[in-house]
């Protein structure tokens, strides 16, 4: 990335499928740190290939490490909500790579789920299957660093900012705007009554599933009403 080499030098170690590596040296700091972009395989097996490369890493390199991306699991069952029921099999072995590795989820700001298959009522699934795990001398390079998850666009997966500096006071969340319109509509009145419909759920897992439900109605039903034509 020649427009950010007066900033950062990046170094790619390797590449394979599902998993990219490099080192990373800012230039500012006297520090290096490991940096590995993952994108894990909807196969369980390729998944199992994954952990077991990352335990390899772990093992070859002694530095700082921020691991980010889609790991395609969820890490407890509270990051799942509809569907077949979280297996335990597959959360031992995810924890059994993050374990070894001494890796922890930096968490998150925002939304809860990075992912949907964004359809309505029972049929919504709805996971958190991106994460930030980094280890501990990389939280102590960066001990205010932040993870935003922002707002779909056109897709079923939420992007993910990772910020090392920031007041986190002055970070604000996107307000969710209704316009009255929508009331008037037909089908308005089924919308509201589909997202209120999972009665067993906390109040704010409700509200932020009728908002999301809300939101694709809207975008499928009126576009964007802002956009010049």
């Amino acid at each position: 990335m020649p427009w950010m080499s007066d900033l950062v030098t990046i170094h790619e170690i390797c590449h394979i499928e599902q998993e990219i590596h490099a080192s990373v040296k800012v230039t500012s700091s006297n520090s290096s740190w490991l940096f590995s972009a993952i994108y894990a395989s909807p196969r369980l097996k390729e998944r199992e290939i994954l952990w077991e490369n990352l335990k390899i890493v772990a093992s070859k390199y002694d530095l700082p490490w921020l691991v980010v991306g889609d790991l395609n699991e969820v890490l407890t069952s509270e990051d799942k909500r509809g569907g077949a029921p979280v297996s335990s099999a597959k959360l031992r072995k995810v924890h059994s790579c993050l374990n070894h590795c001494n890796l922890i989820d930096l968490g998150f700001k925002g939304a809860k789920f990075t992912w949907s298959n964004l359809r309505y009522a029972q049929q919504l699934i709805q996971e958190r299957i991106d994460y930030v795990p980094n280890n501990p001398p990389w939280k102590f390079l960066h001990p205010i660093a932040m993870i935003s998850h922002l707002p779909r666009v056109r897709s079923d997966y939420r992007p993910v900012l990772i910020l090392l500096k920031v007041n986190p006071f002055s970070f604000r969340d996107n307000p969710f705007r209704f316009q009255r319109m929508r009331l008037d509509h037909l089908h308005f009145l089924r919308v509201l009554e589909l997202g209120w419909s999972q009665r067993n759920l906390p109040l704010s897992q409700t509200i932020e599933t009728f908002t999301d439900q809300f939101k694709l109605w809207k975008r499928e039903t009126f576009g964007n009403v802002f956009h010049k034509k």
